[in-house]
């Protein structure tokens, strides 16, 4: 009886063995679900979801307030498309010579000195802390010229998120339309890192 109850054990065992060598080849896991990971999304598929889909989010925000934040906004978002057409360009092409690849990041940063020119006409206005967190955090979209990029990010983001987060100090029992805007902004900012930490951690990848 015990040896018969051993065999059983063993052809049990055995059985399990082949389900988990069958569910790690189907990328399953064990309780029946897909693993996490298992088709991981182009650069360009990645950008759009990790920073356009927070960017969108924060234009409803910005046409909610209106006004300045709205025009200033405008020129962010410019510059975040610029940047998803630089990197359909250039994942597909060595790495240009600087003359060229000047020319390619020319739109990206046409709008970034819109919206510090802005900021310079608009000290007046009472939405200057937003006003302040575009001009000053938008240079992150330089991150794919540095070698080092996620960390050379969060430098360049502080700059931004130090506007917003004053905003969110401030409006947290106020005008609940700039709180959630700031929170937004945050969390644009948090999307670039991912993105970058994600896809592009080692620097920028040109076409080999």
């Amino acid at each position: 009886m015990e040896k018969k109850l051993d065999l059983i054990v063993t052809r049990l065992e055995n059985v399990c063995k082949r389900l988990e060598a069958l569910e790690q080849k189907m990328g399953m896991k064990s309780g029946g679900g897909i693993m996490s990971g298992t088709t991981k999304k182009g650069p360009v598929e990645g950008y759009e979801e990790m920073v356009l889909g927070p960017v969108n989010k924060l234009k409803e925000l910005s046409d909610k307030i209106g006004g300045d934040v709205q025009t200033c906004f405008d020129f962010m978002q410019k510059s975040f498309l610029a940047e998803k057409e630089f990197i359909e360009k250039a994942i597909k092409i060595q790495k240009p010579k600087d003359e060229d690849l000047q020319k390619m990041v020319n739109p990206i940063f046409e709008h970034v000195g819109k919206a510090s020119n802005f900021k310079e006409k608009s000290r007046r206005s009472q939405y200057w802390n937003e006003i302040s967190s575009i001009a000053d955090g938008l240079s992150v979209v330089s991150w794919f010229l540095y070698e080092k990029p996620l960390s050379t990010l969060k430098e360049l983001a502080g700059g931004g998120t130090f506007w917003a987060n004053k905003i969110i100090k401030d409006e947290k029992e106020g005008d609940q339309n700039r709180f959630q805007w700031a929170k937004q902004y945050n969390a644009v900012m948090l999307g670039l890192q991912g993105y970058v930490k994600e896809y592009h951690i080692t620097g920028f990848k040109w076409k080999k």
